[in-house]
Order: C-alpha cells, then sequence, then structure tokens
C-alpha cells in the first residue's frame, strides 16, 4: 500500500492518492484426525477433499479537497477497485450408490471491475448546525474468467452437471449501476449535549462468491457442512438508513446513544433448496443453500457507551448494542429448484421459498446471522498523570440469549453467557510499553451465535481462560 499526499497545488489545496495491492493464497484438506472427528459425515461419505483458493484485490483512491470560503469545504475524486478470485474444491468419496472422484464444486475463476466518482461537501452554518452531503457513482462489472471447459462437468453426482445448470443461468456477465447519497446534521444542543442526525441511500452490489459458487462447501450459517449456490441474476441491494445519535460530556460523564433502522430492497440471503439426514437418528446433517433477494428486509438497532470518572484515576465504563434483522418477505414469489443430472435449476413461481426442501416457514422471519443484545461494563484503573506508568482492566461482557433464528435455514437459538477479562500495561519508558492479560478469567464453557455445531460430531466452543503478553517500542 502506497500513500501520496501534497498540499499547496495551484489548482487545489490538497491531493491525497492511495494505491493497494493484495494477493492471498491458501489449501486446505479435510483428511486430518480432528477434522474427522469434528465432522463424522465425512467419514459416511468416504471423503476425501483438497481446496485451493487464490484471491487478488487491487486500487487506487485520488481525493482532492477545495476550501471555496472558510466553514465550506469539498472533497471529489475517483477510485478503481478489482478484484479476481478463484475456489477448487476436489473431493472423492461415496454417497450410497453415487461414487464420485476428483469431482469439483468450485467458485470459478471470476473478476469484478469497480470504477467509481465520489463528492462530498461540508458546511459550518452561522444556525450552529454542520452541514455534511454527498454521494458516489460505481459502474461494476462482474464475470467468469475460467476455461469454459472446467466448468462442462461439475459437482458430486453422478453424472455430473454443467455451471449453468447448477446456478441456473448461462448469463454470466453481470453489470452494475450503483450510487449512493448521504446527508448528516450535526449541532451543539448545549454546552454539554450534541446531536446528530443522518440520512442515506447506498446500493451494494453481488459479491463474486454470491454470484458464482456452484454448490461449494461453506461455512455459512451455525450447523456448517452447508452447500452454497450462486445466482448470476441476482440484484443490487437497495438500502435506505435513518441514524439518530445524541452525546453528553459534563464534569465526569461523558457518552453517546446511536439509534438506527434501515430498509433493504432486494436484500440478499438465503433459500433452503434441500437437506440431507445422515446417520444415527436421521438428524439433518447438511442444508443446501441457495443466494437470493428478498423484496423487503429491515434492519434496526441501538448503540450506546458511557464513562464516569469516579476519580481522575479511576474509570467505570459500560457499552451495549443491538440489531434485529427481519425477512419480511421470506416467502417470496417463486421457489428454487436444485438442479440434478440432465435438469437444470430453475425457479418456479407461486411457491413458497424453500418448498423444494420440504422446509417452510411463514412470510414473515428473523434473518439469519444476527448477534444477540450483549453489552460490556468494567473499570479501569491508572497511576495517573498524562501518560499513565501503569494501568488495570477489569471488565464482564454480558451477551444475552438468541431466540430470533432463522427457523427455515435450520438456525439454532442459543444460550447467554458472561465472561470476564483482566488485562494490565506496564510503561517502562515513554516509548516502551508492555502489555499482560487473562481473557476468560473464569474458565467458562461457552459458545457465541455464530459458532458451529454438528447434529453427530463436535460442536465449537470458545477457548477456556487464555494468557498473553505483548510489548511495543517506538523510535
Amino acid at each position: 500500500e502506497v500513500t501520496y499526499d501534497t498540499t499547496g497545488l495551484d489548482w487545489n489545496d490538497r491531493l491525497t492518492v492511495d494505491a493497494w495491492y493484495n494477493q492471498t493464497r491458501f489449501a486446505g484438506n479435510a483428511q486430518s484426525a480432528a477434522k474427522r472427528q469434528q465432522f463424522p459425515l465425512l467419514d459416511f461419505f468416504q471423503y476425501e477433499g483438497f481446496t485451493d483458493v487464490n484471491g487478488m484485490s487491487s486500487g487506487f483512491r485520488a481525493a482532492s479537497e477545495w476550501q471555496p470560503e472558510e466553514n465550506h469545504n469539498v472533497t471529489a475524486g475517483v477510485d478503481l477497485r478489482y478484484i479476481r478470485q478463484e475456489l477448487n474444491e476436489i473431493a472423492s468419496g461415496r454417497i450410497g450408490f453415487n461414487v464420485f472422484t476428483d469431482a469439483n464444486s468450485p467458485i470459478p475463476r471470476s473478476d469484478q471491475v469497480d470504477p467509481g466518482f465520489f463528492v462530498e461537501d461540508r458546511r459550518d452554518l452561522e444556525s450552529g448546525w454542520t452541514i455534511r452531503s454527498g454521494g458516489r457513482i460505481d459502474v461494476v462489472n462482474s464475470d467468469i474468467i475460467d476455461d469454459p471447459a472446467k466448468l462442462d462437468a461439475l459437482g458430486l453426482n453422478t453424472p455430473q452437471s454443467s455451471f449453468s445448470d447448477i446456478v441456473g443461468s448461462d448469463e454470466y456477465h453481470q453489470n452494475f449501476m450503483l450510487w449512493m447519497g448521504h446527508i448528516t446534521a450535526e449541532r451543539e444542543l448545549s454546552e454539554t449535549t450534541g446531536l446528530d442526525i443522518s440520512f442515506g441511500f447506498a446500493q451494494q452490489n453481488p459479491s463474486l462468491t454470491e454470484l458464482y459458487a456452484a454448490e461449494t462447501f461453506l461455512f455459512l450459517l451455525q450447523n456448517g457442512q452447508n452447500t452454497a449456490t450462486g445466482d448470476p441474476r441476482l440484484k443490487s441491494e437497495d438500502r435506505f438508513q435513518l441514524d439518530v445519535g445524541l452525546s453528553w460530556e459534563k464534569d465526569n460523564w461523558r457518552g453517546k446513544v446511536v439509534g438506527f433502522h434501515a430498509w433493504v430492497n432486494d436484500y440478499i440471503t438465503f433459500e433452503n433448496i434441500g437437506s440431507f439426514n445422515g446417520p444415527p437418528l436421521g438428524q439433518i446433517e447438511q442444508v443446501a443453500l441457495k443466494y437470493v433477494n428478498t423484496d423487503l428486509a429491515t434492519l434496526a438497532g441501538v448503540e450506546f457507551y458511557g464513562e464516569y470518572d469516579m476519580r481522575k484515576e479511576l474509570t467505570l465504563f459500560g457499552n451495549l448494542s443491538y440489531v434485529e434483522g427481519t425477512d419480511r418477505s421470506r416467502n417470496g414469489s417463486f421457489a428454487t429448484q436444485p438442479s440434478s443430472p440432465g435438469n437444470p435449476s430453475q425457479q418456479v413461481p407461486g411457491l413458497p421459498r424453500g418448498f423444494f426442501s420440504g422446509i417452510t416457514g411463514g412470510d414473515t422471519e428473523p434473518l439469519p446471522s444476527i448477534l444477540p443484545l450483549q453489552s460490556i461494563v468494567g473499570v479501569r484503573l491508572n497511576a495517573g498523570g498524562d501518560l499513565p506508568r501503569w494501568g488495570l482492566e477489569l471488565s464482564a461482557r454480558l451477551v444475552a440469549s438468541q431466540d430470533r433464528v432463522a427457523a427455515s435455514l435450520l438456525e439454532s437459538p442459543t444460550e447467554g453467557f458472561t465472561i470476564w477479562d483482566l488485562r494490565a500495561f506496564v510503561r517502562k519508558r515513554d516509548n516502551l510499553t508492555f502489555w499482560l492479560g487473562v481473557d476468560n478469567l473464569t474458565d467458562r464453557h461457552y459458545r457465541e451465535h455464530l459458532d458451529f455445531r454438528s447434529p453427530s460430531g463436535t460442536s465449537l466452543f470458545q477457548p477456556g481462560a487464555s494468557f498473553y503478553v505483548a510489548s511495543e517500542l517506538t523510535y
């Protein structure tokens, strides 16, 4: 990553240019003893799997700033983001009488090019309000750039299916014209309180995974082991959001509370298009997921933080966050029939979403993968002064139970828990600091709402008491 920043040009007040390049490569397999213990279904399938992933992102951003007058700033610029990714998942095994050897369930090599233009205006008004407004336009192009011959025979069925049959479309090249706009108003209501109100609209294009995954094993929901299938016909999301925040600072008190509500048209979520029942009790071990747009989803939530200085060296603090997501049109206007050898996947109008899995739900359902209400409360103690020589912090993280789950996707409710953390620092010199601490001080046995849980194997739990040390030297 490289940044160039300059001022004093003839045609503007400031110019900032950022450029970056990133490449990530990793490979894995499903043959280790620990993995087989966690996923007994692999042995039942006599499954051997290898995964190879290669992803790259690069781009630049050039922003120019002007100050037409003392209380007025304008920023405008262009950026470009380029993403390329590929996942190959090679598997061999047996499902009943169906034997597969070196079968691929990939996310084909694909890329996404996103040039954009943006502008933002900031004004300090005589009335005391500060107004920020802006917008941007993007033109996103997504396509598969893999060898077409590689896409002729995919999946674990025998005979195999083509990529176009699996995803239900051969229209791989997609263009998305996106735009966004926002306005924020901020004002001090008094010497101790401030108000900010924001409203915005933004469009979000589907990712390469959401467009092109071909029955790939992805851990997208708690029950894991799920296959995910993209849809090149997905629409971009349209999101309207309102935020209202109130902050205060008086004497030894300071804090802020922010509430928001968002309406999202064509929200990208999942449809359950099939499930697999495994031994020994016929429990559902695997869910086949299909990316799909739902007409309307809403998200609402609140965030809060506050601090109180009992003394200069002793501070009480706390925060809280909660989000509630709801699929307002879960049934949709069609159900997706999964592909089978010789039969392409198709959208069947008039059936509720999830019809072909046999697991349906109501027209309204909580969105999946939403964290429960959680907060942190604690106390900080330090040696005092502008640069304290030592400090100590004890905090408790309180997480509520989560019973708002996507039942049609077999998401599971989870219990709440509380964990304690202890951390401290010692500053030996102004430029040398040591940290030490213990996470999960009481060695609580717990798991997060989004952690994997297997119907027949071992579920994932968080670590017990964990000790750590760190140091930092600045020069």
